[in-house]
């Protein structure tokens, strides 16, 4: 391809763009991302134990029988081989002999250490046990059988997914209605654990009639014991993390019940709020909207000064979702002076920390030049070359990020002050990136710098370019002739159309003729 075709193809690809939403989606278009989305700080599924050799039992259901007496009473753990004995009671006529055995199930299944889980489905008891959610007679069955499921669900995959198609899911929602502590308790236990094993499971449990609804309403019951809120706002907290997010009109009510536990003080209580305010905040303009209404960001910000991790990482989360959004939205969480938050967790020990915080920045940066100029006055500039100078590769791809950011939406001044902070360097040298959309974004960098240079040069300010010199010294014009005929079209424009411009010697031989690159095809666009 010729370098005058590839000029054309450029001015097409490459378009001046200065505006904050599109700044922001250029962001999420590249390759790199963030991370996966994972709870880092928080288990996605939980297994009840058996709490010092204990049973737990429900105390308010008249009709169960004398084996219910006892709270406290020291429970016995059954070995493998009792199971026989166990099963043939579960099977029995006799309700004692199946309350016995389903509670020995229970305590073999609840063990800490290596349940046999497995060994108990292969007898395919677990088909009968289901049977028992049905039974409003008995709560003691129905609690002891729950808490089976429960712990199943815990398991692998193939063990959460052998419970589901035995068809627990509306068998849990249906006792979403029990007025028992207990029963309630353990049933949305098992709703969070069967929704915290995949996609599937939790689309599964949203699909049965008004289920958001049905735990919310939890909350204003008598019953409702601290408990009982945790589990609730754990389990919904599952019901919307994952990728498909659910649609915002089916989880739009759980937002004032995150909003209000968040201010709990109750450490758990606040750690899964504000993991299910990030889930949801983590999608459009509405979704980011839906949240502010609550009123939440002054506490997400103030939480950013907590020593809790659990608490902090999903804040944090939370608060760099929000700043995705647009100009309005991302101005709130800075009136609450967000900068001054972010400025010591760059310097924070724990890299996951630095990357959020870094990230949160370079959401800020592709904001409109008011913004990027806050980040600069809070003195954050050096300690993103700070990084780039000595942290670790994923943190320096997230500080590159801010400082791009700043040469794409900002002003002519806030790009020398980049400049002046040796930006140059670091968009040269990660150009040696193995990153597609991390190379992107540093040639824009490089072009929008150079441009600036050359207008300088022109209006007579220096006799030369003094950035292409600048680039010269940290070899720039090496790494991107490297660049030319590149497997991605977009860079190999980019890169053709800088080494030309600036770099460009025709006594040698630059190789911008080549026609390695006939086989992209045209009008090919890369998202990375």
């Amino acid at each position: 391809m010729s370098f005058e075709k590839k000029l054309t193809r450029r001015k097409k690809l490459f378009k001046t763009k200065s505006s904050h939403d599109q700044s922001r989606q250029r962001r999420s278009n590249l390759l790199y991302q963030l991370s996966n989305d994972k709870r880092q700080e928080q288990l996605k599924k939980k297994r009840a134990i058996n709490d010092s050799q204990t049973e737990k039992k429900p105390t308010n259901d008249s009709k169960t029988t004398e084996t219910n007496t006892s709270n406290n009473s020291q429970l016995y753990v059954p070995t493998m081989e009792e199971l026989p004995e166990l099963i043939k009671g579960i099977k029995s006529t006799n309700i004692k002999k199946v309350e016995t055995s389903i509670r020995g199930i229970r305590a073999m299944i609840s063990v800490e250490d290596n349940p046999p889980i497995d060994e108990i489905i292969k007898t395919g008891i677990l088909e009968i046990i289901v049977e028992f959610l049905d039974n409003w007679d008995n709560e003691y069955i129905q609690f002891e059988a729950e808490w089976i499921l429960t712990n199943t669900c815990s398991g692998t995959h193939e063990q959460a997914q052998y419970c589901v198609a035995l068809g627990i899911i509306p068998k849990f929602v249906s006792l979403l209605n029990s007025t028992n502590e207990e029963v309630l308790e353990q049933c949305i236990w098992g709703l969070g654990n069967i929704a915290g094993d995949c996609i599937e499971f939790r689309d599964k449990i949203l699909q049965e009639s008004d289920v958001i609804d049905k735990i919310i309403n939890i909350f204003s019951l008598e019953i409702c014991n601290l408990n009982i809120a945790k589990n609730a706002i754990w389990s919904l907290s599952n019901l919307i993390r994952c990728r498909p997010r659910p649609e915002l009109s089916l989880i739009k009510n759980v937002i004032p019940i995150f909003a209000n536990y968040i201010g709990s003080g109750i450490p758990q209580l606040v750690q899964d709020s504000c993991w299910g305010l990030s889930y949801i905040s983590d999608g459009t303009s509405e979704n980011i909207n839906a949240v502010l209404k609550y009123n939440v960001v002054e506490r997400l910000v103030g939480f950013l000064e907590s020593d809790e991790l659990k608490i902090l990482v999903p804040s944090l989360r939370t608060i760099g979702n929000i700043v995705t959004g647009d100009k309005e939205q991302t101005q709130i969480p800075l009136n609450f002076k967000l900068l001054e938050k972010l400025s010591p967790l760059l310097r924070h020990k724990r890299n996951q920390i630095r990357q959020e915080a870094c990230w949160t920045i370079s959401n800020i940066t592709a904001g409109d030049p008011q913004q990027i100029q806050k980040v600069i006055d809070k003195g954050i500039i050096p300690q993103i070359i700070d990084i780039l100078e000595n942290d670790i590769k994923i943190l320096q791809i997230e500080a590159v990020w801010i400082i791009s950011n700043v040469c794409y939406g900002g002003t002519t001044k806030q790009i020398k002050y980049i400049i002046k902070q040796g930006a140059i360097k670091y968009f040269v040298e990660l150009l040696k990136d193995n990153l597609p959309g991390v190379i992107l974004i540093c040639l824009q960098a490089l072009d929008k710098i150079l441009k600036i240079g050359e207008n300088d040069s022109e209006s007579n300010q220096y006799s030369q370019n003094l950035y292409v010199k600048e680039v010269e010294e940290y070899s720039g014009d090496e790494n991107i002739s490297r660049l030319l005929n590149h497997r991605f079209s977009q860079i190999d424009l980019l890169a053709t159309s800088l080494y030309q411009e600036y770099f460009y010697d025709s006594t040698s031989d630059s190789g911008l003729d080549s026609s390695d690159t006939e086989n992209v095809p045209n009008n090919e666009e890369y998202d990375f």
